[in-house]
């Protein structure tokens, strides 16, 4: 069955014509890169595709990913605008409910973005924060300034609740709490479904053993995988494949 068609004078969002000349608006991704072309036009630096990327590799990824904080921040800007936007308006009309989806539809990817980060954050917090108090300047942010003290609050809270419903009942010796012991680390050899954005020639996928030669592959754009996380992930993190 066909998508359903809305007739209008033109984009609801950038207000142009389309440049075929029909007065048709499929919201299908044209209507995303509209949304991207009006933004450009306002000055906004919204990209609303670097933000359902970003939210794709989150949520599919074994591992707490590089920050997008300024992803956040400029769909958070959009939304607020969409929605003044959308108050100017007059209830009922096409124009407006077409606008109302879009920004119901872009509300739910930057929120189940950040319920993604929230999850792996509450279940891999030593980790993520002995990584953070590690790293160097060259390696990526991990964690944005707000979820480190979430997660700094987060691993007081388990310690406290530990010790008052379980360690103080203990022998002295037996008191002492680890918990990067207690919490089992990310599983990186977890398998995950990718796409190839930009060709790569010998991704090293296992390296060599006593009873195996290292085993390289060449990823050819567009095509898609099924492999283990850990060997792509920097691939990942540099935008040369895309998590699905």
């Amino acid at each position: 069955m066909s998508a359903p068609e809305i007739y209008e004078d033109g984009c609801p969002i950038c207000k142009e014509r389309l440049e075929n000349g029909s007065d048709v608006v499929q919201i299908r991704q044209k209507g995303a890169d509209g949304i991207n072309a009006a933004s450009v036009q306002r000055g906004d630096n919204v990209d609303v595709a670097a933000g359902c990327k970003a939210w794709l590799n989150e949520k599919f990824a074994p591992d707490l990913l590089e920050t997008k904080q300024d992803v956040v921040d400029n769909m958070m800007l959009h939304l607020q605008n969409m929605d003044e936007n959308l108050h100017k308006g007059h209830v009922g009309e096409p124009k407006s409910t077409i606008h109302q989806l879009e920004l119901e539809r872009l509300r739910f990817v930057l929120t189940s973005y950040l319920r993604s980060r929230l999850r792996k954050i509450e279940a891999y917090f030593p980790h993520l924060l002995d990584q953070q108090r590690n790293q160097t300047a060259e390696d990526p942010l991990r964690l944005s300034p707000d979820e480190y003290i979430f997660a700094e609050e987060y691993a007081n809270n388990m310690s406290l609740y530990f010790r008052r419903v379980a360690l103080r009942h203990m022998p002295t010796a037996q008191q002492k709490l680890d918990l990067s012991k207690t919490v089992a680390p990310p599983d990186l050899d977890a398998f995950v479904f990718l796409q190839v954005k930009d060709r790569q020639e010998r991704v090293l996928i296992e390296e060599a053993t006593d009873d195996q030669e290292e085993y390289v592959i060449d990823l050819e754009e567009n095509s898609k995988h099924l492999m283990r996380y850990k060997p792509i992930a920097p691939l990942v993190s540099n935008g040369a494949v895309q998590l699905i």
